[in-house]
């Protein structure tokens, strides 16, 4: 397996070319960075975990009409200083309801006792003592996630079923299933945060940590000069690519000497390597693969654990399958 230094080099040697070893390693780099935004190639195919936070109503809570600031009592905020979640669980980011509509939790001080929230309470009289729900309607995934392509129930064994974000506030817009109902069984990819992270939304929000497996392809990563390069991306698809870039360094430098002839006859090149380059991606692309998945939908006997055909129908496969008698 070849080093980003070594495609450097190669390159630059096949083209007898003076240009900087360092920039053309930033090529190789930015090259290997576009041929795998350009799939979803399989080795950037990841599986993580997250946690889906529990609801938390324990004690009570009391805030005034138009107010944003609640008061917890004892009980109360005695929870709120182990929030559900695993240890670097926060209630700030979660959104709290007293009545129907869900507010998001800006601030929480337990040693006053008091969560603050991002916009008046308007929805009745003052309460005092009142019940209330927290729930973690935003569940951050990881930095590198950039495509998702499935998440699983671990508890259940069963895949979540993905609805777009207008259909979940369209059918349930006041989530009124908190902490009942088995949940999760669907979600919905939100936006990001601050950071970038994707948000995704898991519904019904459960009623104690719920763990869930997570099937995505991550950001491809930057490579530095001592890097490998993924034995599935092949040296030659990378090389093609980093010529192009080799022959563009070429025809500027032959500009600022006043070579216009040598600048022509660059960008003439580096313009047909550039269509050839487009070639080689697609059967790179058409290539990465072990089994292929709609090849392993068709071949998979869906009672091989022991499940009953016709369950958890999410394909024409399942429901064919399913119709064929026991």
């Amino acid at each position: 397996m070849a080093t980003v230094q070594e495609v450097a080099r190669d390159a630059l040697s096949q083209m007898n070319s003076n240009a900087p070893i360092l920039e053309c390693a930033r090529w190789v780099a930015d090259r290997y960075r576009r041929i795998a935004a350009r799939g979803r190639f399989r080795h950037l195919r990841q599986i993580s975990y997250v946690i889906v936070p529990a609801v938390m109503s324990t004690g009570t809570i009391s805030i005034a009409t138009n107010g944003t600031v609640a008061t917890g009592d004892a009980t109360a905020v005695a929870s709120w200083l182990t929030p559900s979640g695993g240890p670097t669980a926060t209630l700030v980011g979660r959104y709290i309801r007293f009545n129907i509509v869900w507010y998001l939790i800006t601030a929480v001080d337990t040693g006053l006792g008091t969560i603050t929230i991002s916009s008046p309470y308007t929805e009745s009289t003052t309460i005092t003592a009142h019940t209330y729900t927290i729930a973690a309607q935003r569940v951050a995934l990881g930095s590198d996630v950039r495509w998702i392509q499935d998440f699983a129930h671990m508890r259940r064994r069963e895949l979540l079923f993905n609805i777009s974000y207008y259909e979940l506030i369209r059918d349930v817009p006041d989530r009124p299933m908190a902490g009942a109902g088995g949940g999760p069984y669907v979600w919905s990819e939100v936006g990001v945060n601050a950071t970038g992270s994707r948000l995704v939304e898991f519904y019904p929000y459960p009623s104690q940590d719920e763990t869930i497996a997570c099937v995505y392809w991550q950001i491809p990563p930057t490579l530095g000069l001592a890097d490998t390069i993924p034995p599935q991306i092949d040296q030659h698809t990378l090389m093609e690519g980093v010529m192009i870039d080799v022959m563009r360094w070429e025809a500027n430098d032959a500009m600022r000497t006043g070579q216009v002839e040598q600048a022509t006859y660059w960008r003439n090149e580096y313009r047909a390597q550039t269509t050839s380059w487009e070639t080689q991606l697609h059967e790179a692309l058409r290539t990465d693969h072990g089994v292929d998945d709609i090849t392993q939908i068709l071949q998979l006997p869906r009672n091989a654990m022991g499940w009953p055909r016709g369950w958890s129908m999410t394909n024409a496969h399942d429901i064919a399958y399913g119709r064929w008698p026991l």
